[in-house]
């Protein structure tokens, strides 16, 4: 099958995607960037905004106060790709943006194409410079409008101490070389943070004392196959409880390929759920077994598809000899 032929001009296009990084370095040949804790979405802006998720949905209605952010073009058309987030506190706030507490704005980090000319091929060094060039830039703490977030060439430690210290999510390591390619995690980028975390595909629940939902069982895919790398218990508030139970369609068969005819011992009292909620998962490290270590819930991820809850979001995947391909 060929892969699709996007556009960065109109759309749509999905975004370019960061493995995650083991420790923060220094390297001349990277830039490095705050990761901000958002919502991803690709801004095309030119006499009107129009924004599209990283599900290729147009979400424009959904921030009307950001409908204006083709203001902060500096003439012409062009295709951003950046975070909607809501700041608290010095910083973003994911919880606050899905519960709409606080103006959202929008913080670009690439630029993937302007008046009429697709950008995706050029080196990122280059396409920052277009980017600072040709986007006016707000305050931090303002609401509404866009941050072009800014860089550091070579300085990954420091700029990481500064993130943790500020109670920010982590940085992103970025090849200064390297091309925008639309849906591809490749090791070009390569986000790094203060804990280990992957995003997981929710297939079952099972009951714990005095609730109807005490953990949930996880998957991630290899090709097609979701393959089960064990249940989650903790993290989770009692309101989180209610709006997973809320959330999910319950099924009659199991969602997971299983290489034995014998269940493992936790599906015991599981019951099966489609497999499209997708919930982030802090860990310390994943088995042989394939089975995530000290797994703590961390949130639902509606903006994400289960499509990319991949063995490849693991750096040292290649150990568990899994093939993360159809």
């Amino acid at each position: 099958m060929r892969d699709p032929v996007w556009d960065p001009i109109n759309g749509p296009i999905p975004p370019m995607l960061a493995i995650p990084g083991e420790m923060a370095f220094d390297s001349p040949e990277h830039l490095f960037e705050i990761k901000w804790d958002g919502y991803r979405a690709i801004a095309f802006l030119g006499t009107e905004t129009r924004l599209q998720s990283r599900r290729l949905r147009n979400i424009t209605g959904e921030f009307p106060e950001l409908a204006d952010l083709h203001s902060w073009v500096c003439g012409g058309r062009v295709t951003l790709d950046g975070e909607i987030v809501v700041m608290k506190g010095g910083r973003p706030d994911f919880q606050a943006l899905q519960g709409r507490e606080g103006r959202p704005i929008y913080v670009a980090f690439d630029i993937l194409a302007m008046n009429g000319v697709s950008l995706v091929d050029r080196p990122l060094v280059e396409r920052k410079r277009m980017l600072t060039a040709g986007v006016r830039s707000t305050t931090v703490g303002a609401g509404g409008g866009i941050i072009v977030t800014p860089f550091f060439p070579g300085r990954g430690v420091l700029l990481f101490e500064a993130a943790v210290e500020r109670g920010l999510e982590g940085i992103v390591a970025k090849s200064a070389a390297s091309p925008y390619l639309p849906g591809a995690r490749t090791a070009h980028w390569k986000k790094i943070r203060r804990r280990r975390t992957v995003d997981c595909v929710i297939g079952g629940v099972s009951g714990g004392a005095g609730s109807p939902l005490g953990s949930l069982a996880l998957g991630l895919f290899a090709g097609r196959e979701l393959i089960y790398v064990g249940h989650v218990g903790t993290g989770f508030s009692e309101d989180e409880r209610i709006d997973l139970l809320r959330s999910f369609t319950f099924t009659s068969g199991i969602p997971f390929t299983i290489e034995t005819h014998r269940l493992p011992l936790e599906f015991r009292n599981t019951r099966w759920v489609k497999p499209d909620i997708v919930c982030e998962v802090s860990y310390t490290e994943i088995t042989g077994g394939l089975r995530l270590r000290h797994p703590s819930y961390q949130r639902l991820r509606r903006d994400k598809p289960p499509s990319e809850c991949t063995f490849d979001q693991i750096e040292d995947a290649g150990r568990l000899g899994i093939s993360t391909r159809p």
